[in-house]
This record gives C-alpha cells, sequence and structure tokens, in this order.
C-alpha cells in the first residue's frame, strides 16, 4: 500500500511509488479519502490527480472514512463513492460497518458497485435498476385515497398537523 506522508500533499507519495515499482512489487496508491468537512471534496481531487499521474496504478479508497464519519444512512454515500470509483477505475475499498448507521455497508456498498458496473458498461442510468439502496423512502410515492385519510385522521391523537397533497 502506497499513501502520502501528508495525505493532503499527492506528491509525498511519489517516491514510494518509484521505489515500488523499481523494486517491481504489486501495490495500491491510496490518496487517502478524507471525512466531510475535513478536506473531502480536495481528498476527491487527490484521487483523480493520482489517477492522472499513474494510469495504470491500482487505486484503493478508504470510504469508511466517509460513511461512518458522517451521520446518515450509508447507502446513499456508498453508491456515490462507488459510482466515483466506477468512473475512476478504484477497484479496492474498504470500509467497515462499526457505528450502528453503517451496520449493513459491505452489502450495501457491494449492491452499489454493482449497479455502478452495470450502468456504466450498459451506458444506462443507475435508476429503475435495484431499489434495495432506497432505504428512507418508497421507491414509488403511494396516492392515499379520502377514505383512508379519514382512517389515519381518526387515528391522530397529538395536535400536530399532518399535510398531504392529491396528485403531481
Amino acid at each position: 500500500m502506497a499513501i502520502p506522508d501528508d495525505p493532503h500533499d499527492l506528491s509525498t507519495i511519489e517516491p514510494t511509488v518509484e521505489n515500488l515499482r523499481a523494486a517491481g512489487a504489486r501495490f495500491r496508491v491510496d490518496p487517502v479519502l478524507e471525512p466531510i468537512s475535513f478536506g473531502f471534496a480536495a481528498s476527491l481531487g487527490r484521487y483523480l490527480e493520482a489517477r492522472r499521474k499513474w494510469p495504470d496504478a491500482e487505486l484503493m479508497m478508504g470510504i469508511g472514512n466517509v460513511t461512518e464519519l458522517t451521520e446518515v444512512d450509508s447507502s446513499g454515500i456508498n453508491m456515490l463513492l462507488a459510482g466515483f470509483c466506477q468512473e475512476l477505475g478504484v477497484r479496492s475499498v474498504l470500509t467497515t460497518q462499526v457505528i450502528n448507521w453503517c451496520r449493513s455497508a459491505v452489502r450495501e456498498f457491494d449492491l452499489a458497485r454493482r449497479l455502478a458496473r452495470h450502468a456504466a458498461v450498459n451506458r444506462v442510468l443507475p435508476k429503475h435498476l435495484d431499489s434495495r439502496l432506497v432505504m428512507l423512502r418508497d421507491p414509488k410515492q403511494r396516492e392515499l385515497g379520502a377514505e383512508e385519510l379519514a382512517q389515519l385522521a381518526a387515528g391522530i391523537r397529538d395536535p400536530n398537523y399532518r399535510i398531504f397533497r392529491r396528485g403531481r
């Protein structure tokens, strides 16, 4: 594994890459994915730069730095990162499922990488292929009829308002 001495400076990895190549060693370059608000966007840029510098190198991404360190459901993050990895040719990822909101991160990323690959190979959007990564919303909006809304309203016991819209 080749990682930069200073994660914010990709040039600090160059001597390591040169030495590993000279030795004929198999290795992966990991420019280090930073958590959101700690250089996330710049770290994505370093992956792009690493791919430009070493077009034939194997790249690795530690996606747990984002999924574990961002308190949101991980499925959407996994799909976004899988798409980035697919487009850039990152073929190795390191993920974890330690914290509760990531308890299914490995399974999610496996599905996400398959969807991203299918979309890329077939030149289609990763949409309407498999809805298992849609976890917070139903894939299709369900309209409630007047009778269902009346039953729902009859069961409400708190003073809060509910707003439903009809049609599109």
